[in-house]
């Protein structure tokens, strides 16, 4: 398999219109609706891979999804090995999307050694079940989530700039930040 760093969307483009009969998917060079208008523009994609947490959230995938669409470019439903909880809003998410589906991988609750949940999505006949239940159709555990609290070892919250600082304007703050 072969890659191409992120900030290389010309050399995305030129592998697009070499490779005949092969689809080509951008992940990492696809986070904003900007840079989804950009890699439609160029042409420089068949496939987005989306995923939730690099979009910053639900609403910013279906913007990203919805540009795919326009652009009749197809969509891959990606993870972040997230816990069941982030898989169940991915997997809600992805079943509001129409156009071109190629696929998805929701395993990140399948290599975790524990999770917040209840009990995890169940998977019949290799396919995963789209919970039905209350907001995303998984219970939350409370005994879990004291479990992996932080402030209960001492340890305080992490702040880290996910890259994103530096794509701003000099003039302009940001407030990009995630808990670690």
């Amino acid at each position: 398999m072969n890659t191409i760093a992120f900030d290389e969307p010309q050399a995305l483009k030129a592998l697009t219109a070499t490779l005949g009969g092969a689809l080509i998917m951008a992940d990492e060079t696809v986070c904003t609706p900007q840079d989804a208008l950009m890699l439609a523009r160029e042409q420089a994609a068949h496939v987005f891979s989306l995923k939730v947490a690099k979009h910053g959230g639900l609403l910013r995938t279906r913007k990203v999804a919805a540009v795919a669409e326009a652009a009749d470019i197809g969509w891959y439903g990606g993870t972040m090995l997230e816990t069941s909880l982030g898989s169940a809003a991915s997997a809600h998410v992805f079943a509001t999307l129409g156009g071109q589906h190629h696929g998805c991988e929701l395993f990140g609750p399948q290599l975790l050694v524990d999770d917040i949940v209840e009990s995890q999505m169940p998977i019949a006949d290799f396919a995963l079940q789209l919970p039905d239940g209350p907001g995303f159709g998984v219970q939350v555990s409370l005994a879990q989530l004291d479990r992996f609290d932080r402030a209960r070892e001492g340890k305080a919250s992490l702040h880290m700039d996910m890259g994103r600082q530096a794509a701003t304007s000099a003039t302009t703050p940001t407030t990009t930040q995630a808990t670690v």
